[in-house]
């Protein structure tokens, strides 16, 4: 019992030492001053100080020209060429108040704070030195080594690298990017950035909208959570959408899942999963392919496909068939695989291949063979080994 009651009045003592510790104010210290006045009509009759005015808090330094040392309230006010010097930060302003109860450092008017990560100006600024976040408010900008962020109202977490807007924002990046929104966490340690809400992105090559991202700039990728469209900006007609998949910037390319749609050429390519190469024009996918192409009015479907965009050309494989629409009727054709191509160089004729166990349907003739070649545009369809046709 003894040792119970011996254990509970350490852990006590402890708590109160903590506590003591927590609550220990700290005092201002003048170091120097040219000229130390007192008035007991002025300033509440607390000592005002001018010329080269330098006061301690701990470690930190401040800075003016003039300034107000208020003893019993343990609070400086200081102005004309104030600063506050604090480790490796430095906070200028018209005028400063600091408060040794709170360690809260309030400036007003031409707020510019630097550290080795970033510069913000603010018209306003709250800092606090024990949690280490500075919170600028009007027309506050925010400039790091990639980007530059202006809002009504910034907060600044130095300890994590985290500046965390919740309203409406815009950023420019140094490659020229431009990004507009609403709620968003940016790590300047990481270079990444998490948008929580609608977002407009535009860069030299693409638009991107999103309703919920992250994106890397030392890696490129941004990762979409929700509705997203990505577009070129030389061609609006190619675009991607998806609501979960990620997207490299440097390299065009897109990792997309859950049905995501890329759209070229007039054609719509999708998926389960899908990888598509902006810049080189290739794609794949895997799961319940849909390749559909309203100008030819046909579709193909299959487990696996690829489509090659620069050479206007498809194939799709496992569980393969397609269909081609006519004004009263529809073809039918399935096989092991199957490849649709349009030719370009000559006369733009377009057609489907079947490979391996090709059949075809209609609703007046229906046939097998081995393989077999359709010409849409001719409307001739050639046989290869072991043909039976029925009509």
């Amino acid at each position: 019992m003894k040792f119970k009651i011996s254990i509970l009045l350490t852990c006590l003592l402890t708590i109160s030492l903590f506590a003591q510790q927590k609550s220990v104010k700290v005092k201002a210290k003048l170091q120097h001053a040219d000229l130390i006045e007192r008035d007991p009509k002025k300033y509440e009759g607390n000592q005002f100080l001018t010329g080269n005015v330098v006061i301690e808090y701990k470690g930190d330094l401040v800075y003016a020209d003039s300034a107000v040392l208020y003893q019993d309230k343990n609070l400086t006010v200081v102005w004309s060429n104030a600063r506050l010097v604090s480790k490796d930060k430095t906070i200028t302003a018209d005028k400063m108040e600091y408060d040794g109860n709170t360690t809260i450092a309030k400036a007003f008017k031409n707020v510019v704070l630097t550290d080795p990560g970033s510069r913000i100006t603010a018209d306003y600024m709250e800092y606090n030195k024990t949690t280490e976040i500075a919170t600028g408010i009007g027309k506050v900008e925010v400039k790091t080594p990639t980007q530059q962020i202006s809002s009504e109202k910034i907060i600044y977490e130095r300890l994590t690298g985290n500046i965390i807007v919740n309203d409406t924002y815009k950023t420019i990046g140094s490659d020229g990017t431009l990004v507009e929104g609403r709620n968003v966490v940016y790590n300047i340690k990481s270079k990444s950035a998490n948008f929580g809400s609608e977002v407009f992105i535009t860069n030299k090559d693409y638009t991107i909208y999103s309703r919920k991202m992250t994106t890397n700039d030392l890696t490129g990728i941004t990762t979409f959570r929700d509705y997203s469209k990505i577009t070129r900006r030389n061609d609006p007609s190619q675009y991607i959408i998806t609501s979960d998949g990620d997207f490299n910037k440097k390299t065009g390319e897109a990792w997309l899942r859950n049905n995501s749609k890329v759209y070229y050429q007039d054609k719509t390519l999708t998926a389960k999963k899908l990888y598509f190469n902006d810049k080189t024009g290739f794609g794949k996918g895997e799961g319940d392919v849909f390749l559909d192409d309203p100008k030819e009015k046909r579709f193909l479907r299959g487990d696996y496909g690829e489509a090659f965009r620069y050479l206007d050309s498809a194939y799709v494989t496992k569980n393969a068939y397609a269909v081609k629409a006519f004004d009263k009727d529809s073809l039918y054709i399935s096989a092991d695989t199957l490849l649709a191509v349009k030719r370009h160089d000559v006369d733009s004729t377009s057609f489907i291949k079947a490979f391996h166990k090709a059949r075809f349907y209609k609703s007046n003739a229906n046939g097998k063979a081995d393989s077999l070649v359709f010409n849409q545009t001719k409307g001739i369809m050639q046989f290869y080994k072991d043909p039976i046709l029925w009509s």
